[in-house]
């Protein structure tokens, strides 16, 4: 049996991402930007890219463009982002951030809508065969 790269790739992401967010007291450097009253800190960036991430390696590891299957994955890493998150209120010195969870999702659907049309394109995939 031949091992997917992108499912092993997947699981060291995901325990990469549950462990770290698990280290009491861990943060990341102060940088913030704000703009029309809007602030965008490094720290939303990075939960923005590594659930995007997360999505891209999933996706590449089934290898599945159907609607509904897609639909589905999207819940389950939604409750995952959300499990991701609340558990940092029994963990020392962390913090449960309602905008954290708003960047993992966002990373989510646009991790999904990109790597979605990315192999749509890359396999000759008409949108019709989506449903």
């Amino acid at each position: 049996m031949k091992l997917n790269k992108y499912k092993l790739l997947f699981w060291i992401w995901l325990s990469t991402i549950l462990t770290v967010s698990s280290i009491p007291g861990i943060s990341t450097p102060s940088i913030s930007v704000e703009r029309f009253h809007l602030e965008l800190r490094l720290d939303y960036i990075l939960h923005f890219l590594e659930y995007m991430i997360l999505v891209f390696l999933f996706y590449k590891w089934k290898n599945e463009y159907k609607f509904f299957k897609i639909f589905i994955s999207i819940g389950v890493f939604v409750i995952i982002a959300g499990i991701d998150e609340f558990h940092q209120l029994i963990i020392p010195r962390r913090v449960f951030n309602p905008n954290d969870l708003f960047f993992n999702i966002l990373g989510l659907i646009a991790g999904t809508v990109f790597t979605t049309l990315f192999l749509r394109a890359k396999n000759n995939i008409p949108s019709a065969d989506l449903q």
